[in-house]
């Protein structure tokens, strides 16, 4: 690096010196994590101490980062400077300065940082940035990928970039917050794997050690090994994408936090992602300190915390619902189409699109995936997990209602997705009719009734319908309005008495939540995507897979393709 009129000196660049900024943010798609300062808080503290504004979207200022202290740099020219980040004594020529504050330094003098006192990653920000070039428009060093700036060099002189039109110095007006305690706590949000461990709340009673091979790319951790469910043990799971803060297990059980450096996929079970500021605590635990892991306060609000769930489009409740979130999917997603979902072995797949055919208002098949397949063309992510909840059969018996079935998933399964009575209901309220369950925050009730399906040679069972209480005014209109969707149960297969259908008590659903009465109700009733389920129980295949009732695949086509008066129109 070349001398230049205003540029720091380096005499000592301590263990290690790095160049980090914001980082390199929306290139994983193409591989590039975002790198950037590893305690993003006290980089952002820093830029703004000397001047700079911080942004979510761009690199910013790029100040030097220090691990654990031992470092002394000269002023060429009057530079103003910061220190934040791992409390470290500092000094300006010999005389004791203040971290997280501004200090100006004239040309000439020398800043000397010392080992810190906790922590391990010590910021010096100076106002200008340090100018060296950017690559994928950022001048960190990722330590993973050997992209940007090699690590800084005794004897390095680096150049300070133009101060024109940067704001004043400024004392910052947040509080400094700091790990005082032996112990450092790391909040944690839900990942989608927790159910790869034996028992999750392992991670969280466990007390776990840094190891002293933690670096940028990821802090490792050891105590008592987390056992895996023996349903998934010696499974492993295709790459998936990761995120600072992501804790990944490997087989031998020890968790791995990663840092900014991380790889951006991991073929290892995501039992949960460390918050934005626990990420940057993370960042400055050393090797040898104690860290316990907490959930995040609200770990399940977090998931559900939205004003209005009809808003939330089919990619975002599908990772909601990957990430844990376990609620009904009625009034989710207003405009895209759900789905019912059965998976069977593929010798059962021709004699299922056979009863499905001769069953088509319970069972409208709106596609099917080749074995072995979880993704679709109909939605962008994996029918393995982005349903919010399942139920898993062997033998007719239900034996498990899992958030996944990773475990339980075979190359030889055929998967269906039906139609969904779901569809219809935002087209009722746009016409002014009220679907009690939805105003109620309930899941819709769902009954086996005594008709049977038409049978074939090998499936048989009972027709399950869902049932929505309409005022008697608003009858005609709803057997309208819903008959426009034949893709999706089409119009009612019956209005009235209950009692015709064999159902004795609509207070006891068999599925789904009791049903909301408002007096001049009449109940109607709908052909349910339950009715494979219903068969299951009667058939008694060996597996089995099903979305629970209610727990719908939310796809990304519009709901306007099944509207058969849109067409006609």
């Amino acid at each position: 690096m070349t001398a230049a009129t205003r540029a720091l000196e380096v005499r000592r660049p301590g263990a290690l010196m790095l160049i980090q900024d914001g980082g390199r943010p929306g290139l994983a798609a193409i591989g590039v994590s975002r790198s950037g300062a590893a305690d993003r808080a006290a980089y952002a503290l820093g830029a703004r101490l000397v001047g700079h504004e911080v942004s979510a979207r761009g690199a910013g200022l790029a100040a030097l980062e220090i691990l654990m202290g031992g470092c002394e740099v000269v002023a060429r020219g009057n530079l103003v400077v910061a220190l934040t980040g791992a409390p470290a004594p500092v000094s300006v020529d010999g005389v004791p300065a203040a971290g997280n504050a501004v200090l100006r330094l004239r040309d000439g003098q020398v800043l000397r940082v010392g080992a810190p006192t906790r922590g391990l990653r010590t910021y010096l920000s100076v106002r200008g940035g340090i100018d060296v070039e950017p690559v994928l428009g950022s001048r960190s060093t990722d330590t993973l990928a050997r992209l940007g700036p090699a690590p800084v060099r005794e004897g390095d002189v680096l150049a300070v970039g133009d101060t024109a039109g940067l704001a004043q110095p400024a004392v910052d007006a947040a509080a400094v917050a700091g790990d005082r305690e032996a112990t450092v706590l790391l909040e944690v949000l839900p990942g989608p794997r927790t159910d790869w461990l034996a028992d999750p709340e392992e991670l969280f009673a466990t007390e776990w050690t840094v190891t002293q091979d933690s670096d940028r790319v990821g802090v490792r951790l050891q105590g008592r090994a987390l056992a895996r469910h023996p349903d998934v043990e010696g499974t492993e799971l295709p790459s998936e994408g990761a995120v600072p803060g992501t804790i990944q297990v490997p087989p031998g059980g020890l968790p791995v936090v990663f840092g900014v450096d991380h790889p951006v996929t991991g073929g290892y079970p995501c039992v949960g992602v460390l918050t934005e500021e626990s990420a940057d605590r993370a960042a400055q635990a050393r090797p040898g300190q104690q860290v316990r892991l907490r959930r995040a306060p609200g770990w399940q609000q977090l998931l559900a915390d939205v004003a209005d769930v009809g808003t939330v489009a089919p990619g975002q409740a599908r990772s909601r619902f990957r990430a844990g979130l376990a609620v009904p999917t009625s009034g989710w997603s207003r405009g895209y189409t759900q789905a019912n979902v059965i998976a069977l072995p593929r010798e059962l797949a021709f004699d299922f699109l056979l009863f499905a055919q001769r069953n088509p208002k319970p069972c409208p098949v709106l596609g099917v995936l080749e074995a072995g397949r979880y993704d679709g063309e109909t939605f962008a992510g994996d029918i393995r997990t982005d349903v919010g909840r399942y139920r898993v059969y062997r033998h007719g018996e239900l034996v498990d209602e899992p958030a996944d079935v990773l475990r339980y998933w075979r190359k030889d399964l055929v998967t269906f997705l039906l139609g969904c009575s779901f569809t219809f209901e935002h087209p009722l309220i746009e016409a002014g009719i009220p679907v009690r369950h939805v105003e109620a925050g309930r899941n819709v009730p769902m009954y086996r009734t005594t008709r049977p399906c038409r049978p074939t040679a090998t499936m048989h069972g009972p027709l399950v319908v869902s049932m929505r209480p309409i005022p008697a005014d608003r009858v005609a209109d709803a057997v309208r309005i819903s008959g426009r969707y034949p893709a999706v149960h089409g119009a009612p297969v019956h209005v009235g008495d209950p009692g015709e259908l064999g159902i004795e008590d609509l207070q006891r659903p068999d599925f789904g939540d009791p049903p909301v009465l408002r007096d001049g109700d009449v109940p109607v009733f709908w052909a349910c995507g339950v009715t494979p389920q219903a068969m299951v129980m009667a058939v008694r295949p060996d597996l089995a897979i099903t979305h629970a009732p209610g727990y719908m695949l939310i796809t990304d086509v519009t709901d306007d393709r099944y509207d058969e008066g849109e067409r006609v129109r």
